[in-house]
């Protein structure tokens, strides 16, 4: 099954690139601004993704900066691994690299699918849960990493809001 399931992962990959390709240097984007004009009385979908198109061209012409964009992105999401990986060596939990990869990766899926939610506020801890089940861990080794990772998005986060706060000063402060 494991597998089957890599194989089916890798041809969908494969798909997702050469549609991803297309949008950007063939004609789907435009194509796709036409069907939504059809449905979308009195927008504007085709000129909009028209120049959504032509940002992405202009884009992809600086291939440095875009393989530096992709380097810099693949290191961050391999250091919220080993992340993971620390604190559950830290609690007593011997898992494969694997196996931590994949709980990293779908655990933060679930959070980014529940956007709607701020922070992803129970659906990273429940997705964390499951995806631990789903690689042979347990269910509460999978909550243990989640909140782990939230000690870590606090002991960052609400010193750099303070800070950030005491740098703008009172007078621009938020107030509805």
């Amino acid at each position: 099954v494991g597998l089957a399931a890599g194989g089916v992962g890798a041809v969908l990959f494969a798909v997702a690139g050469v549609a991803f390709f297309r949008a950007q240097h063939g004609d789907l984007l435009p194509l796709v601004g036409r069907g939504l004009d059809r449905f979308a009385r009195g927008a504007r979908w085709e000129h909009s993704l028209s120049e959504a198109r032509t940002d992405l061209v202009e884009a992809w012409r600086e291939w440095g900066a875009v393989v530096a964009a992709f380097a810099w992105r693949l290191a961050f999401r391999t250091a919220l691994v080993v992340e993971v990986w620390i604190a559950l060596r830290v609690m007593g939990v011997e898992a494969a690299l694997l196996q931590v990869l994949v709980l990293e990766w779908l655990g933060q899926a679930f959070r980014a699918a529940a956007f709607v939610i701020p922070g992803g506020l129970g659906a990273q801890e429940g997705g964390f849960a499951l995806v631990a089940s789903l690689v042979g861990l347990p269910p509460a080794v999978g909550l243990a990493a989640s909140l782990a990772k939230r000690v870590r998005e606090v002991v960052v986060g609400v010193p750099a809001l303070v800070i950030g706060q005491a740098l703008v000063g009172p007078a621009r402060s938020f107030r509805p």
